[in-house]
């Protein structure tokens, strides 16, 4: 069996290079033989006879993902998932009421410009959620995208700054301050979690601003609220962030088809790379 995993080739840091080296080791192990190419290189494959079995799409390229999967690769994840999962707005809506989540308002559709001077849209917020508020831009990773505002004019700079991309705005789950829990599914069992604490006043807990990973064991509850995420979304693996609500109530927050495994890995003891090439070689053979 030949598997291809595509990441993106203009990201570079170390977090990506331990991921390549991560997948391609564990295809070793399991005899294998996956080759690895960026996602400008992968354009070459339209023009070619099929080649690989299967490809770990391990990007955002929604529209590359989608013209590969025309040209009948098989991808894990597929096009559909991976673009559900990047726009946060549209996880809300396709999590619906499954599960719990943080009561939330999706930003109208602009063409240009911002809403921070639209009084009405302003008021909708103020009136639904109490400050502290977060507002999250629809598309972002590790964290970055993500901010607290505190009043009305924080509030109305923070949307003047994102202009006229998406965004969302949810309740601040105050007894979630500074932490979260990541639990790793693939396929239909939860592998393994973590729990992650950011010890610098952060409210965000993300490992890239600055949180600290420990290992977890997650409860039935916490496993329950996951796989109906990611059965809901019909994906094959993906990170499911939950926040802690009163009484550890898990609150379901985001869910990442791109997940980076370097870190719940070394947290858990659990390969992760391992477990997904195991799932894929499983369900081709199906």
């Amino acid at each position: 069996m030949t598997g291809l995993l595509i990441t993106n080739k203009y990201i570079h840091n170390e977090k990506f290079d331990v991921l390549k080296n991560g997948f391609i080791n564990a295809a070793n192990d399991l005899n294998v033989k996956l080759d690895d190419m960026n996602n400008q290189m992968a354009y070459e494959l339209l023009d070619k006879k099929k080649k690989y079995d299967f490809i770990i799409f391990y990007d955002k390229d929604v529209k590359l993902a989608r013209l590969l999967e025309e040209h009948g690769y098989k991808l894990y994840n597929d096009s559909r998932a991976i673009s559900i999962c990047d726009d946060k707005s549209l996880t809300y809506i396709a999590v619906g009421t499954s599960v719990v989540q943080p009561y939330t308002i999706i930003s109208p559709f602009l063409y240009y410009g911002d809403l921070s001077e639209d009084d009405e849209f302003i008021k909708k917020c103020e009136s639904s959620i109490d400050y502290p508020m977060i507002v999250k831009e629809s598309c972002g990773s590790f964290g970055m995208q993500v901010y607290m505002v505190k009043d009305n004019l924080e509030l109305r700079k923070c949307i003047k700054s994102i202009g006229s991309k998406s965004f969302i705005v949810q309740k601040f789950i105050k007894t979630s301050f500074g932490k979260d829990i990541r639990l790793q599914v693939i396929g239909d069992k939860v592998v393994c979690a973590m729990k992650r604490i950011n010890h610098e006043g952060d409210f965000r807990a993300n490992v890239t601003n600055g949180a600290t990973p420990y290992h977890y064991i997650p409860s039935e509850r916490e496993c329950e609220m996951a796989l109906k995420v990611t059965s809901k979304l019909k994906i094959d693996f993906a990170g499911v962030d939950l926040l802690i609500g009163e009484n550890d109530e898990p609150i379901f927050c985001e869910i990442n088809s791109n997940a980076h495994l370097g870190i719940i890995s070394k947290t858990s003891g659990v390969n992760v790379y391992n477990e997904i090439i195991t799932y894929i070689v499983k369900d081709m053979r199906c």
